[in-house]
């Protein structure tokens, strides 16, 4: 969390976001571009000062016509003071009105503009409304002042008025500064205000499209952020094809459903209903104007069995505005189903169930039953948000089937309130500039003082007000999220860390900021004093009752930098079961889920968050990554699992929920007993080896290689073992060899859990063949007696899939396109230890590029020099990596190699993919099957350049004309420095415009002449982009970006705490059937003495 200081300006009566661009090079005198209505007469000067008044407030330089310094056109209007106690400008009152949306732009250009430190001035465009200051900028940024000598430039600022009244006066200024300044082309344009973005969960964050299982109530989360009138209504009006239902709306823990009017009606020939829903009026004061609050609407759907699915489309009404309209793909898939089997041992949280506060008894009563199919007992989280919203008849029966924990998160501001003679007592938190935070405690004084209110009122009164509507809590959670950045600064809290850090003296905050890594661990031993006072405060008031502690888990990599909580400082019995936080999958989460498990003497109950209504957590999953999360947690020994913040998932997500869930209950038996790894033997048979060298080393490497996506544990009960087998490759399908030598004979019978089927003739002391598809977990079952099942597998099908697969690697790619060399230039397969995978490398002077093409044939390693240039921290980057938005379940797919070939001394590859069917098969696919990519990588200017071109081909069977929409992502994981933050040593740059590495999660910036991107959430940056080359660097190396302007939206920064990205958006592209277009990047790496 970033704190940002925001200076206002005189008396402000706007709000405003400002745009500029800066850098353009001198031109000679063009054409007049076409412009929109202008507010302004004669902004061009091109009638030469008409409709303009000189004015001077101070003694007075002079405003002249220039026909020879322009930008554009005949004339530019030159203002120039001889002293810098002048005040010198050029006006004209403007139209504006109340409550509105404008849009100012202007190319300014100086010659040695120079001010005093007195009385700092210089050029800047200037609007004031009845005498009083709205709005003023200059190339240099809003509410600045421009000097120095600089070409012509183009600004353009947005802003919104609040209440006006009198006349407004548009100023063109050098003020109190000595020298020239031009204006020409001055635009003043109303804008349409925009009040509200909506958000349709989970659509928007799956390619738009949403998967609905036949006859079930499925929800989608409707959810609104902007600046509507708090007395406004709003209006969501959907229409659905006639076999697809909504069967009602209603804001969560609302008392009842809204008002919901059904229309029939036609669109394309088919048959439609328009559902046209009135939400509550409690809906609009809940908000918030710059994020997606907790403000939920929730919309049930249902299918027929027998619907073939189509396109939604859905806009709303709030007060007199009406939103574009918005379409999305509904796929209906089978029925969902339930193993015969539910948990007994292993855990099943859904935090929030929100069907539970449905008003819709169809809706209530199928997900009651689907969630009660999974576990014999469910659990769910009560405390936060009130049960007593249910419908009561409802309520007793959940009070009945689910589990519940007790869920805190203490809100001081509320408290203080209730309490203000209590709360005058506990020191606040000061932040670095040394104010109170006034929602906030000092962590300190928490962690001193057991004794204090804190501890001995607030706490125990909070639970003791909430926990009443809570029958027999299975614990009390504490979800303790801290955030590493989020700080004391007062008084006791610096000298508690001079004596932590045994310095001489007690540190302000700019010494702190020198001291990270010790700062951070005062924090960590801190956070932990906190934690046992919560914990003996619990155990004192509510004994008997478990308390649990949710948490950042332990990692592997990154530490604790999200929370800043060392879990290990928790682990000495303050707490009976941790329901930690790792909000993400693959083999990350194994291997982190066994790090927690094997350091930790508490037990462990994870958390995973695919129902998060945030992209950045969303993407972290898919449906097959969520299955194997939950077999790995219980495969690994953990308690359970438990799925964040509720069960607003689409239908493939519940499939593979009920999927995984019914594998766990089939083998939970195994999980009481003890876990003997040393017992099994696992390895891949469906690969090739072969020798590599790249310089002086050399590797053999394995085709496919599994050695870091493959993963297997082991259990043994009363004679019979379980071996789970994980295979995470993305893009492989795997055949491994699994034996237990160790068997005291070779008649046990062999099952697989998965299918049912007994494998015959396997040997399970010698070995025997397991098919494990990509993103796949097989359980087989190893016994001491035949088991019952519905059917067998024969080994020696399994064995000729094999050797047909063996035959087909032995001519692998590496056969087929050797190495070449030509002068400085070669073009080898090669690697990047510790990796050993075979990646494709492109050689030029000191410059190597290594291509991974298992990663959208994206640059993984780029050695500059001597140094890796994607390695920071011990991590890895990536370049070009062109990812299309609308190529549902196709993720990460393979280029195939086309062309190697070295052409006057330039090393160059083409590769080329093709976008395959999705596997759900329908007729408004939004997937654009067919598409064509030629990706063509070469390694120009002495090395010095990447160049990579695409050329994006419709070759759809059916003819039809593809949407496409894509972004080309950038991990430049620069620096080489080791236990530094990646966002601290880097710096972004465009337009000669500085913006920190860290920031905002999402940042948009739009390229000029473009008003709007939909197609991802984030913060749009006020600051258009000129399609200038985007450079990122660190203390010894810079990178510049270059994207073509055509078919450019703009370009986005996702950023984390330990790295970002720069990826270019693709503008949304028509292409007909036989069309193409071309598009082009390129990367200039160099080194900074």
């Amino acid at each position: 969390m970033k704190k940002i200081l925001i200076l206002s300006l005189i008396s402000t009566c706007i709000i405003l976001s400002g745009c500029q661009n800066g850098g353009q090079p001198e031109k000679q005198p063009e054409k007049k571009p076409e412009k929109k209505e202008n507010l302004l007469k004669n902004g061009d000067f091109e009638n030469n000062l008409a409709s303009w008044a000189k004015s001077f407030w101070r003694p007075g330089g002079s405003v002249d016509l220039d026909n020879v310094e322009t930008k554009n056109g005949k004339n530019s209007v030159r203002i120039s003071n001889s002293a810098v106690t002048q005040y010198t400008l050029l006006q004209q009152q403007v139209p504006l009105k109340s409550n509105s949306k404008y849009r100012v732009s202007f190319f300014i250009k100086a010659s040695d503009v120079k001010s005093t430190e007195e009385k700092k001035g210089g050029a800047a465009l200037l609007i004031l409304n009845d005498g009083k200051n709205i709005f003023m900028s200059g190339p240099s940024g809003v509410g600045v002042y421009t000097d120095g000598s600089f070409g012509w430039r183009n600004s353009e600022f947005e802003f919104e008025t609040k209440k006006l009244s009198g006349p407004t006066v548009l100023y063109l200024i050098n003020s109190y500064a000595k020298g020239s300044v031009w204006f020409d082309d001055v635009v003043l344009e109303e804008l349409k205000i925009t009040p509200v973005t909506a958000q349709l969960f989970p659509v928007e964050f799956q390619n738009n499209t949403y998967n609905l299982a036949a006859d079930f109530p499925t929800v989608l989360v409707f959810q609104l952020k902007g600046k509507p009138g708090k007395k406004e209504k709003l209006t969501i009006i959907f229409e659905l094809p006639e076999e697809i239902k909504c069967l009602g709306a209603q804001q969560w823990l609302m008392t009842e459903t809204d008002k919901m009017k059904v229309e029939e009606i036609e669109r394309a020939g088919k048959r439609y209903n328009r559902y046209t829903i009135s939400v509550n009026k409690a809906f609009i004061p809940n908000v918030a104007p710059d994020k997606f609050s907790w403000a939920k609407e929730l919309l049930y759907l249902r299918a027929k069995p027998d619907s073939a699915g189509g396109k939604a489309y859905w806009h709303i009404l709030v007060g007199d505005y009406e939103s574009p309209e918005k379409e999305f793909q509904i796929n209906v898939m089978p029925e969902l189903k339930s193993g015969e089997n539910k948990l007994k041992n292993f855990g099943l949280l859904i935090g929030h169930p929100y069907y539970a506060w449905s008003h819709i008894p169809e809706v209530r009563e199928t997900n009651h039953r689907f969630w009660m199919g999974l576990a014999e007992n469910p659990y769910a989280y009560s405390g936060w948000y009130s049960w007593e919203r249910m419908v009561p008849e409802f309520r007793k029966q959940l009070d009945n089937d689910f589990y519940k924990y007790f869920l805190v998160g203490f809100n001081y501001s509320n408290w203080k309130s209730k309490n203000p003679e209590l709360a005058a007592k506990i020191p606040l938190k000061i932040n670095e500039l040394g104010k109170d935070i006034p929602t906030e405690v000092c962590p300190g004084y928490m962690a001193k003082d057991k004794d204090s209110p804190v501890w001995t009122s607030w706490v125990p009164g909070d639970i003791q007000q909430r926990i009443k509507e809570t029958k027999n809590p299975q614990g009390i959670v504490w979800d303790f999220e801290p955030l590493t950045s989020d700080y004391c600064f007062c008084r006791q809290c610096r000298e508690d860390f001079a004596k932590f850090a045994k310095l001489e003296k007690v540190p302000d905050a700019a010494e702190i900021g020198k001291q990270k890594a010790v700062w951070f661990d005062y924090q960590l031993a801190q956070y932990a004093k906190i934690l046992k006072n919560f914990s003996d405060t619990v155990r004192e008031n509510y004994p008997g009752i478990p308390v649990v502690l949710c948490t950042d888990p332990l990692k592997l990599k990154d530490g604790s930098k999200w929370c800043g909580v060392d879990i290990r400082l928790a682990d000495q019995g303050q707490f009976d079961l941790f329901m930690n936080m790792p909000y993400y999958s693959g083999t990350r989460f194994f291997d982190d889920i066994e790090f927690n498990n094997k350091t930790l003497k508490t037990p462990n109950f994870p958390l995973i968050d695919p129902a998060e209504e945030l992209v950045s957590f969303f993407s972290q999953y898919s449906p097959e990554k969520v299955r194997m999360n939950i077999l790995a947690t219980a495969v690994l020994g953990c308690k359970g699992i438990g799925f964040w913040p509720g069960d607003g998932l689409d239908g493939k997500y519940l499939q593979s929920i009920a999927d995984g869930i019914s594998l766990v209950s089939q083998s939970e038996k195994y999980y009481l007993g003890r876990r003997v790894d040393s017992m099994s033997q696992f390895s891949p048979e469906n690969v090739f080896e072969r020798e590599i060298k790249d310089g002086t080393q050399s590797i053999t490497v394995t085709e496919p290689d599994f050695s870091s996506t493959i993963r297997s544990v082991t259990w043994e009960k009363n004679g019979n073992y379980l071996v789970a087998l994980f295979n995470y490759d993305e893009n492989d399908d795997l055949i491994a060899k699994v034996a237990l030598p160790g068997l005291d004979r070779a008649d046990y019978f062999v099952r697989e859990i998965n299918r049912d089927l007994i494998y015959s003739s396997a040997d399970p002391v010698n070995g025997f063949l397991v098919e494990i598809g990509r993103e796949d977990v097989k359980l087989i079952e190893i016994t001491q007696n035949k088991p019952n099942a519905s059917g067998t597998l024969e080994q020696s099908d399994i064995k000729s899939r094999l050797e047909k697969g063996r035959r087909n690697l032995k001519n692998s790619i590496i056969d087929r396109f050797p190495n070449q060399k030509s002068g400085d230039a070669e073009i080898a397969w090669g690697f990047l230890l510790p990796d050993k995978n075979s990646l494709l490398k492109l050689t030029k002077a000191e410059t190597s590029a290594y291509i991974n093409l298992d990663e959208r044939a994206s640059v993984t390693g780029l050695v500059y020099g001597k140094n890796d240039s994607l390695l920071h921290n011990g991590s890895r980057g990536f370049l070009d990596k062109l990812i299309l938005f609308n190529n549902a379940g196709h993720s990460s797919y393979r280029y195939t190699l086309k062309k190697t070939v070295i052409e006057k001394g330039i090393p160059k590859v083409e590769l080329f993919y093709r976008v395959p069917p999705e596997e759900s098969a329908n007729a408004d696919s939004i997937v654009p099957v067919g598409l064509e990519i030629t990706k063509t990588v070469s390694l120009e200017q002495n090395g010095k350049m990447i160049k990579t071109r695409y050329q994006l081909v419709n070759r759809n069977v059916e003819k039809k004309t593809l949407k496409i929409n894509f972004r080309v992502s950038n991990f430049p994981r620069i620096g080489n420095a080791k236990s530094v933050s990646l966002t601290d040593i880097s710096q972004i740059k465009y337009n000669n415009i500085s913006i920190p590495a860290a920031g905002p999660s999402t940042r948009l910036i739009l390229g000029k002449g473009i008003s709007k991107y939909t197609l991802l959430p984030g913060k749009v940056m006020p600051e258009k982009w000129d399609f200038s080359p985007v450079s990122v660097t660190t203390a010894d190396t810079a990178m510049q970006f270059v994207s073509q302007k055509d078919h450019t939206a703009g370009f986005m920064v996702w950023s984390s705490l330990d790295y970002f990205t720069i990826e270019f958006l693709s503008t949304e592209i028509e292409l007909k059937f036989g069309e193409k277009i071309e598009y082009q990047t390129d990367l200039v790496i160099s080194r900074i003495p």
